[in-house]
């Protein structure tokens, strides 16, 4: 299990205490997540505020990839509700998590194979210190994805 890392960016399979046998998850799956929150997930670290606004960029944002990623059928489901499921709110993150700057996002995935959905905890370290030094070497100037 990782942590929030120097990349401010991370992810974590995590058990949501769902009973189940013991499956082998999709790495391919894991990969093309993790690649893509690194990636496209930076910005957050950017941000000023840690709130609902925020969260539902995020929400909105995992959404849409996740989105991308049942209509290339790496997710199996007959609609994105069965394919995927995405929450970052209240019910992910502590008000110590808050007040730390660390935004938490868990997301249920149904890959192809195994046959089960498959929880993710997605953390991102919002970083009051260096902020701005990452934000200006990293040339971002709008810190938000068009949504």
């Amino acid at each position: 299990m990782s942590a929030c890392h120097a990349s401010h960016v991370s992810i974590e399979e995590i058990d949501v205490g769902l009973p189940s046998t013991q499956v082998v998850t999709s790495n391919a799956t894991r990969a093309l997540l993790e690649q893509w929150c690194v990636h496209e997930l930076q910005w957050v670290a950017c941000e000023n505020y840690n709130g609902p606004s925020l969260w539902g960029q995020v929400r909105r944002h995992v959404r849409g990839y996740l989105g991308v990623l049942w209509l290339c059928g790496t997710l199996r489901g007959e609609q994105p509700g069965e394919a995927f499921v995405v929450t970052c709110d209240q019910t992910t993150m502590t008000q110590a998590d808050i007040r730390d700057d660390t935004l938490i996002c868990q997301i249920g995935v149904a890959p192809v194979t195994p046959s089960k959905f498959v929880f993710y905890r997605i953390c991102i370290r919002l970083n009051a210190r260096q902020r701005l030094l990452t934000c200006a070497v990293a040339g971002v100037k709008s810190l938000a994805p068009a949504i």
